[in-house]
């Protein structure tokens, strides 16, 4: 049967899959964490992060010293002989809470009878990984969520007039909120409507282009006033060092597309081999970028389109393949964010603490280690069997006919500096072959 998201804990609690007898596999599953959770990772290297542990409550809350603020252009002391004026400066503190969110993830039962072996072997350790890549790109999603939702700012690229609620120029105030699955919180789906009919439609007017690539930046740096990166983890070579540097998290198709913008095509020096040398890692000096596999998208009518989807007409010569999402790949526009330091802090998700990777412990040691996000295997389950006359029982797996793989994600993200990041919203473009 498909995979399916969102759905209430009682859902599909008896779905059954075969499979062949495990070995080894509490073990296993750790090793398939430690090395799928960093790869599939972008969101979480740009924040400061802390564990959570059971007992730790329900609430983040975080109290942030501002420093005080600079408040003349110009100084002007009293001479040595006369008497000195002075600056009192008093240190302000605010708070941020958040609360902590939790998802769980489920495979199917697998059959641990030996007579029973599936003809597609190592199923469960293909679970394992596949649901190791969801945890860790659901995680993403819910940081990218919480930051888009919570930015007091966003970007409107080629920004085509001012109504009501969109005044100025292309930086415009935005609804704040947590978000959620009907487009009712937040950012709404009829804000974001609108928000998109204002993006330009023509040429470099409304795209990811060079002039506004380095607009938001000197926006985010000079008005928001948000400090550059000192240094992340898990980025490209290209991009090994943000020091220094302010951060674009954009995609594949609008960083290849600023190789043929046209403000770069006309004022690039003579001897840059835009040919065979395009552009990786570093724009303008300023700014470091690091590419989304699944960049946030919105379609006309402001909902999120999914990445991917599985086709399940069974003519079709592609029937159960996981496909890309017709709807994502024509949705005609994209969120690309532009990052400084120090926005928000949230709770790790995976991988397996470093006491594991790299040595070999005992299995009681072993299991005594835990860690949010873990995958477990379990037997205990509630088995659904049929009689011969068609009457649906239940019954305990007091034989061990079943195993399953299971894991619970606890969430959270602490807003620190919201206005440190700023997403910008334009209208998506390939480039032209003629």
């Amino acid at each position: 049967m498909p995979s399916s998201y969102n759905l209430p804990r009682a859902s599909n609690m008896w779905t059954v899959d075969d499979i062949e007898k495990y070995n080894r596999l509490p073990y296993y599953l750790a090793l398939i964490e430690t090395k799928y959770m960093p790869e599939y990772t972008v969101w979480d290297k740009f924040f400061g992060t802390q564990k959570w542990q059971a007992n730790m409550g329900d609430i983040l809350k975080s109290v942030i010293a501002e420093p005080t603020p600079i408040q003349a252009a110009q100084f002007f002391p009293n001479d040595i002989v006369a008497t000195p004026k002075k600056d009192q400066f008093t240190v302000m503190e605010r708070t941020e809470t958040a609360r902590v969110k939790r998802h769980l993830y489920e495979s199917p039962y697998f059959s641990f009878l030996p007579s029973f072996r599936d003809f597609r072997t190592q199923q469960i350790k293909f679970a394992a990984k596949d649901i190791t890549r969801q945890i860790s790109q659901r995680n993403d999603q819910f940081i990218r969520s919480a930051v888009f939702h919570r930015s007091p700012y966003v970007y409107i690229s080629g920004k085509t007039s001012s109504p009501a609620g969109f005044e100025g120029t292309e930086v415009v105030s935005a609804p704040i909120g947590d978000g959620n699955d009907t487009g009712t919180d937040g950012k709404t789906t009829g804000w974001l409507q609108q928000a998109c009919s204002l993006v330009g439609t023509s040429g470099d007017y409304g795209a990811l282009s060079y002039k506004v690539i380095r607009k938001a930046q000197i926006t985010l740096c000079e008005d928001m006033q948000a400090p550059p990166f000192e240094g992340i983890a898990n980025v490209p070579k290209d991009n090994e060092t943000v020091k220094g540097k302010w951060v674009l998290v954009t995609s594949n198709e609008a960083f290849t597309n600023l190789t043929f913008d046209n403000y770069i095509l006309a004022n690039r020096p003579l001897m840059m081999n835009l040919l065979n040398d395009e552009f990786t890692g570093i724009i303008g000096g300023h700014i470091t970028v690091k590419i989304e596999r699944f960049p946030l998208r919105i379609a006309s009518d402001g909902t999120f389109p999914g990445p991917q989807t599985v086709d399940l007409n069974s003519g079709s010569p592609t029937y159960g393949m996981t496909l890309p999402n017709p709807d994502y790949v024509k949705a005609p526009y994209e969120v690309s964010f532009m990052l400084g330091a120090d926005a928000y802090r949230s709770i790790a998700v995976g991988p397996p603490p470093k006491e594991f990777v790299g040595q070999s412990m005992d299995d009681q040691k072993f299991r005594s280690l835990q860690w949010n996000g873990e995958i477990k295997i379990t037997d205990d389950l509630i088995v659904n069997y049929t009689t011969d006359g068609g009457e649906k029982l239940f019954d305990t797996n007091k034989y061990g006919e079943y195993l399953q793989l299971i894991s619970s994600t606890v969430h959270g993200i602490l807003p620190v500096n919201r206005r440190f990041i700023l997403p910008i919203i334009y209208r998506r473009r390939r480039l032209e072959t003629n």
